[in-house]
């Protein structure tokens, strides 16, 4: 299995904490999981993964996914979705440099999507 994923993911909290992170264009291949935050690469080995599609799981011949859950090789369980506008505000928002807000969950996936974060 090959995927990469033009999308944005919520990473979600650590258990008793309240911010949660992204995961920017996930790329996904038997034995490895890794994506790109706002400020650095992340990566895990991987034991097993499972993808949930869209409910339109194609536009222009990419992926598009709601979820991605996955075991780490250490045990550790993630569950990836899809950023949308509730999740952001719930998790992301209050954290984010100058708290943007966005009108659509289009919009929200654009700007983590063409934000070069490597400039800041």
């Amino acid at each position: 299995m090959r995927i990469t994923c033009d999308q944005v993911f919520l990473v979600p909290p650590e258990p008793g904490k309240e911010k949660g992170s992204v995961a920017i264009r996930p790329k996904i291949t038997d034995q490895r999981i890794e994506w790109n935050n706002t400020m650095r690469g992340v990566s895990y080995l991987i034991k097993s993964v499972h993808t949930e599609p869209s409910v339109s799981s194609e536009e222009d011949g990419k992926i598009l996914l709601r979820k991605i859950t996955f075991e780490t090789e250490e045990g550790k369980i993630l569950n990836l979705s899809l950023l949308n506008l509730d999740l952001y505000h719930q998790y992301l928002q209050k954290w984010s440099a100058g708290k943007p807000d966005f009108p659509s969950d289009d919009t929200l996936q654009k700007f983590y999507l063409e934000t070069n974060f490597n400039l800041y």
